[in-house]
């Protein structure tokens, strides 16, 4: 089954908003208005120009376009031929190398050993084929499969050597995957491959390797529904704009002749958070994700400080900083920082909050303001020391807004050595913030207040 070149296009514009790219109606009018007068060898980067209209959707756009265009990049003249004579395109993705295996017996590949396999194309291939048998059906569950990618991904570079880290294998393999398929399978695969997978009621402090990967993807997603959401204000200026309010408003005093013209620019307003996040013993399953969440903030407001504690403070705004730039995603930019904060010996600390909030308060005192938000990752399981709730209410009093995050159940509040109650009264609000739900609206009140 091939594909005509307007069908291929709607197809993958369609991709695109699965996978999180907003491409509306004139985004895809004009991508197809490119498709009729460029030449295919320009394709890609055609439907980039016309597709993308933010760089943080600059990575989502190339990895749809390597597994839908897949054929098209061996053979672009194809596209060329097809629009010129007005057949059928061929622009369908990869075909099927083995067509007759779906609806075939599934033993033979649940009795065959990714380790008898001995180069890395034999795993991959192997691998692939035990998804399509056994994990992906009618239903396309994106969740089992991106899960058994995730897993059998790993196998595949634990049993053979490659240079290629996680994600790229993972790639190999999806594309892999994709031509054990039928072509006519092969748009509804990508979906499923692109389709956030059903991980939303997850605990952090509860999953395995493979969740874990879901959740991290899932994440990234959110660092983009804080992307431009800095506040624009307006202040008078002698030129730019012609601000039309202020103009009537003071030609009220010459009889509503606008005499004087008032003008106007754009200024962002960026709001200053300062991330507080623990660390300790207590905390030690959920602190990725906690630092996750931190990289969130550093990476979207405009001016941002990140500190971790457990019995006492640390800045590492640097150092996280350091690490998003040296790292392509979330994940594994926190993995670099907690390693290095575990060699430390921070993660095997027991939290007390009295004496991090004294000190934290004594470090961050002269730089806030009313301008400020304090973001507080924590379960305030305090081992029965002081809570010194004072310095968060002298805290409170200089800053917007405080917010607090809590990665336990609220049930599980003030029970044991938890003092939240201490602290909940010189906060703004104390929110749950145990799974991907809960995440997501967190993340929406905190746009909306930061915004």
């Amino acid at each position: 089954m091939t594909a005509s070149p307007l069908d291929a296009v709607l197809t993958f514009c369609r991709l695109l908003r699965v996978a999180g790219v907003r491409v509306g109606l004139s985004e895809t009018r004009d991508a197809l208005s490119t498709l009729a007068v460029v030449d295919p060898r320009w394709l890609r980067r055609a439907l980039r120009a016309t597709l993308v209209k933010k760089r943080a959707d600059e990575a989502t756009f190339e990895r749809v376009f390597d597994l839908y265009f897949s054929r098209v990049r061996g053979d672009p003249t194809q596209m060329d031929s097809a629009r010129k004579s007005g057949s059928e395109e061929r622009l369908s993705p990869t075909p099927n190398h083995g067509s007759d295996q779906e609806g075939s017996g599934g033993g033979a590949a649940s009795g065959q050993d990714l380790g008898e396999a001995t180069t890395y194309e034999q795993l991959l291939e192997r691998a692939a084929q035990f998804i399509v048998r056994h994990v992906y059906h009618a239903e396309h569950n994106a969740r089992g499969v991106q899960e058994a990618l995730v897993l059998l991904g790993d196998r595949v570079q634990k049993q053979v050597e490659t240079p290629k880290d996680p994600e790229h294998v993972r790639a190999d393999l999806e594309r892999t995957f994709l031509n054990a398929l039928r072509p006519e399978q092969t748009a509804v695969a990508i979906e499923t491959l692109l389709k956030p997978a059903d991980v939303d009621q997850l605990n952090f402090a509860q999953l395995d390797k493979s969740e874990s990967v879901l959740v991290e993807a899932q994440i990234e997603r959110l660092v983009k529904l804080l992307l431009s959401k800095t506040k624009r204000r307006s202040h008078s200026a002698t030129r730019g704009r012609l601000d039309v309010r202020r103009t009537v408003r003071q030609s009220l005093q010459y009889g509503g002749t606008p005499l004087r013209l008032a003008r106007k620019k754009r200024r962002i307003a960026k709001p200053r958070v300062f991330v507080l996040t623990d660390i300790s013993s207590s905390v030690v399953n959920v602190v990725q994700f906690l630092l996750m969440l931190t990289r969130v903030f550093q990476h979207t407001v405009g001016d941002c400080r990140s500190f971790v504690f457990a019995d006492e403070t640390l800045e590492i705004s640097n150092a996280l900083q350091r690490e998003m730039d040296r790292c392509s995603t979330t994940g594994q930019a926190t993995q670099r920082l907690i390693a290095q904060l575990g060699a430390s010996g921070w993660l095997a600390r027991h939290s007390d909050y009295g004496a991090s909030l004294v000190q934290f308060h004594h470090q961050i005192q002269q730089q806030v303001d009313l301008r400020s938000t304090v973001v507080i990752f924590g379960d305030a399981r305090n081992n029965r020391a002081a809570p010194q709730a004072h310095a968060l209410r002298a805290l409170r009093q200089r800053v917007k807004r405080v917010l607090w995050l809590n990665p336990e159940r609220k049930a599980l509040w003030d029970s044991g050595d938890s003092v939240m109650a201490a602290y909940a009264p010189y906060c703004d609000h104390v929110l749950e913030c145990r799974n991907l739900a809960q995440l997501r609206c967190v993340v929406n009140q905190l746009s909306c207040a930061l915004g």
